[in-house]
């Protein structure tokens, strides 16, 4: 069973993720006090954290990290992921919410579009590595 908890920056090191997640990555989702962040969890693993950073008043960027262990249970993850984004949304009151997704990530561009984003373009060489990148929004 998932249960919600409040994300801790332990978290984000203790997270097993099918791709390499570079220290400085790590270092940003630790630095910001803006964050409003959860972790969802199975027993004593992580499954996914989730949440957003507020770049100003009514607009904030979302973000999703998978563990290995969410993409045995999709379903899950997904409804996860809407649960945590609506709840934020409305709380806080945005009525933007954006999110960053890479162009080859075929799983993640239906997953994004399924939580009710929208493609804005193409960010070119957004990436660490220099991948490109598409911009999502969800407007309310």
């Amino acid at each position: 069973m998932l249960k919600i908890v409040p994300f801790k920056k332990e978290h984000i090191e203790q997270i097993e993720t099918r791709y390499h997640f570079p220290d400085t990555a790590k270092v940003a989702f630790t630095s910001d006090n803006s964050m409003v962040a959860y972790t969802g969890m199975m027993g004593n693993k992580i499954f996914a954290l989730g949440g957003v950073y507020q770049l100003w008043q009514g607009v904030a960027e979302a973000f999703f990290i998978m563990s290995s262990h969410a993409y045995d249970k999709p379903l899950t993850a997904a409804k996860y992921s809407r649960a945590m984004l609506d709840y934020i949304q409305e709380q806080n009151d945005y009525n933007r919410l954006q999110a960053s997704v890479n162009c080859k990530d075929e799983d993640a561009i239906r997953f994004i579009g399924w939580l009710g984003f929208e493609n804005e373009g193409l960010m070119r060489k957004f990436g660490l590595d220099g991948t490109d990148y598409y911009r999502y929004a969800r407007v309310q």
